[in-house]
């Protein structure tokens, strides 16, 4: 199986070819958001909490979708140019870790299941993540 890349913020879909050309790797890294698991759905929430917490309003989610950028306090200085990084990352943190854990991609997890049969070493890195969602999955690889 292979990904292959869908639209904006990192939207994959898992194909059947694992041939990752002719150089043999041994080791793969993955981003946990948006590349294994689908949480556009809890960031968007996330945000809007943020937003409104800081006396803004809430936007629809296809706006959100179109407007969010990276590095995000690009995005969030759009609507509130004072704001301290600091206290958007406090605010963020404080809300995303109430949300549910985000679910896996369809076919991700037979994905990673025939990487792992083949011998590769695989990492999951993440910058944020509801408490215990890396971990459970990865329990449920096993």
């Amino acid at each position: 199986m292979a990904l292959e890349k869908r639209g904006l913020f990192k939207s994959y879909v898992f194909k059947e070819s694992t041939n990752f050309g002719y150089m043999p790797r041994k080791n793969i890294l993955f981003d946990w958001s948006g590349t294994l698991s689908d949480d556009f759905n809890m960031v968007y929430e996330t945000a809007m909490q943020v937003f409104e917490r800081l006396g803004g309003t809430r936007m629809p989610i296809e706006q959100f979708r179109m407007e969010i950028v990276l590095p995000y306090m690009d995005f969030y200085r759009g609507y509130f140019p004072n704001l301290d990084e600091d206290h958007q990352r406090e605010l963020f943190s404080e809300i995303f870790v109430t949300m549910d854990n985000p679910t896996l991609f369809e076919g991700a997890d037979s994905f990673l299941e025939g990487l792992a049969s083949q011998g590769m070493q695989m990492a999951v890195l993440s910058a944020h993540h509801p408490p215990g969602s890396v971990e459970s999955l990865l329990a449920s690889l096993e």
